[in-house]
């Protein structure tokens, strides 16, 4: 009986553990998401350090402050139609759902994400912490 005790309380921990994560904004001029999960976080939502090089399932929702025909990710390649629907309009909410390797060449303890359109406006951007 005792382990049929444990074992429920394991599975309904695994079925409340929370995806969603803390970050940083970039700085107050772009904006940042209204959330961001990422799955190998979810026991550890508020402490979520990540790896350089690493590859993490990535949940981003944002509100678009402006209408985007098209999206970029930080390296430039275009995600219209690979985990985000173009054009992007304003006030809407989008997901960004993807798999994303964090890199950091400038030795901080920070990554960036972000998004931009076509005019490299940014659409949404945070910081996440990092270790070596």
């Amino acid at each position: 009986m005792y382990r049929i005790a444990v074992l429920v309380l394991i599975l309904a921990t695994i079925a409340y553990a929370d995806p969603y994560v803390d970050f940083l904004p970039c700085d107050s001029t772009r904006p940042t998401p209204r959330q961001v999960a990422i799955a190998s976080c979810a026991f550890v939502p508020h402490n979520c350090t990540l790896k350089r090089g690493t590859h993490y399932d990535i949940g981003v929702d944002f509100f678009a402050t402006f209408q985007a025909d098209q999206v970029f990710n930080i390296t430039g390649d275009l995600v219209c139609d690979e985990g985000i629907v173009c054009p992007v309009y304003e006030g809407s909410l989008s997901s960004y759902d993807h798999v994303w390797t964090p890199m950091n060449f400038t030795g901080s303890s920070l990554t960036q994400f972000s998004l931009v359109d076509e005019k490299q406006n940014t659409i949404v951007c945070f910081n996440m912490r990092m270790s070596e």
